[in-house]
């Protein structure tokens, strides 16, 4: 279970192929990491210093919010062939039947300030970290 990171910080992230690690600080200064693994998917645009966080949302085992997986995976342009059209929902589909039966999560962390991120991975799971001196 992870703690509301309203009004907290998004301090860093670190990607490699499979795995994405989100730094974050809650308004009270206890700092967390909360790890994405097997990520199939990852999007995150306006990365600044001093991002500041409205919520982390983290679905799983039931439908995704209307709208979030087409942020995270936008449609082809509309002039391109209806095959690809179809191939992009059937893939929309399947990434919701996914997260709404569990075998898959979708992260969103949505800023007040800088950075928005979308990610869909098999797991995430949040580890605090111990307070610096």
């Amino acid at each position: 279970m992870l703690p509301s990171f309203h009004d907290g910080l998004l301090c860093g992230l670190s990607v490699t192929e499979t795995t994405a690690t989100l730094s974050l600080v809650e308004v009270d200064g206890r700092r967390w990491a909360v790890e994405l693994t097997g990520v199939r998917l990852l999007k995150a645009d306006d990365f600044r210093q001093g991002n500041i966080v409205l919520d982390l949302a983290v679905v799983t085992g039931e439908p995704p919010p209307h709208g979030w997986l087409e942020k995270l995976l936008p449609a082809p342009h509309p002039e391109v062939a209806a095959v690809y059209h179809d191939a992009h929902r059937a893939h929309l589909d399947e990434l919701e039947a996914g997260i709404a039966a569990g075998a898959l999560t979708l992260v969103v962390l949505s800023p007040s300030y800088g950075c928005e991120l979308l990610a869909i991975c098999e797991a995430c799971r949040g580890v605090e970290l111990p307070q610096l001196l």
